[in-house]
């Protein structure tokens, strides 16, 4: 598994969303490169990064794989796991460095269900203000809304 460019990784709050829709949470989560973060009532949160496997490891992985990092304390990115099959399902891998007990575990499985079912919940879930597919800053209104921007969202629909 190659390693991330973290300084290519970049959070935009001043463009964050709430994704509400679960379509909309899942083509988002799906994108390649999306930011998410989950917040509860209480104010605790944990932020996910959600990316396709990199060219080099296209021969090992599905096209329906995709890798999870979630950050942590010291605020660096850290493997959590793989969200399988389009999205269906969330697991730990060798490499994980969480548990399947932890909060940011349970975060994301629980990201998975508002995926894959509409669920009244006091849980927020927000984009990080960058589209899904490019990692670039969304400014647009409605690229803000959708989480992709214009060439992204017109290339994903095709």
């Amino acid at each position: 598994m190659k390693h991330i460019n973290w300084r290519e990784v970049k959070m935009y709050p001043e463009s964050s969303y709430e994704l509400r829709d679960r379509n909309v949470i899942r083509e988002y989560c799906l994108g390649g490169k999306a930011i998410v973060t989950l917040l509860s009532p209480t104010g605790k949160y944990h932020s996910y990064y959600i990316c396709t496997p990199w060219m080099e490891d296209k021969d090992e992985f599905s096209d329906t794989i995709r890798f999870v990092y979630v950050l942590n304390k010291l605020h660096r990115w850290v493997y959590l796991g793989e969200l399988c099959n389009d999205g269906q399902f969330f697991r730990k891998t060798k490499n994980s460095k969480y548990m399947s007990g932890s909060e940011e575990f349970k975060g994301m499985v629980y990201i998975v269900k508002l995926m894959n079912k509409d669920v009244k919940t006091p849980m927020k879930l927000y984009h990080a203000g960058c589209c899904s597919r490019c990692g670039r800053k969304l400014t647009d209104p409605i690229s803000i809304e959708r989480g992709f921007g214009t060439k992204c969202y017109k290339q994903s629909k095709m």
